[in-house]
């Protein structure tokens, strides 16, 4: 299980191995499903570490990290689309995934028609519609926006986090 080192001082720290801890991972269900659950569910970083058992911190923040990143990297990735796409209608859309058109436009993703029609549907238009003609300073402004929203979502966390490996980073 581990062992306890007493200092002159009277302090005592426990020192646990690997194999007591991947046990006792295992007996508390601490896992990186966990974790992604705990983000599809919209719980705070803080909130959900402070649940954890002071031993999993470190790798619970890790996978944490790791998962967060992830989704806002996939959002980025639907946004970028998104308003790369914003002068196109549905239909010119369909073409363009679909290769049916010569197109110029270079995206993000793995052309995820799904993904890319759902977040017109969802993500409210007077954010990613706008004229042509913005500065890139908006852009980026206007990014910011529709992955926040997308955040706010739990119906598009989960979209996004169940999409395997659709993205490019």
């Amino acid at each position: 299980e581990g062992f306890v080192i007493t200092f002159a001082s009277g302090m005592r720290v426990k020192v646990k191995g690997t194999e007591y801890l991947s046990m006792h991972r295992m007996m508390q269900n601490i896992n990186e499903e966990m974790v992604q659950k705990a983000i599809l569910e919209g719980i705070e970083k803080q909130a959900f570490l402070d649940r954890i058992p002071e031993e999993f911190i470190e790798q619970v923040m890790t996978w944490y990290d790791h998962q967060w990143t992830e989704i806002v990297d996939r959002c980025s990735n639907v946004a970028q689309d998104l308003i790369r796409t914003n002068h196109l209608s549905e239909k010119e859309l369909g073409q363009v995934l679909g290769n049916k058109c010569q197109h110029t436009i270079t995206f993000s993703s793995s052309h995820s028609r799904s993904l890319l029609f759902q977040a017109r549907r969802k993500i409210s238009a007077n954010i990613w519609k706008f004229h042509r003609g913005n500065d890139d300073e908006n852009i980026q402004q206007k990014m910011e926006q529709i992955v926040g929203e997308m955040l706010k979502q739990k119906e598009w966390r989960t979209k996004v986090m169940r999409t395997k490996k659709l993205y490019v980073n």
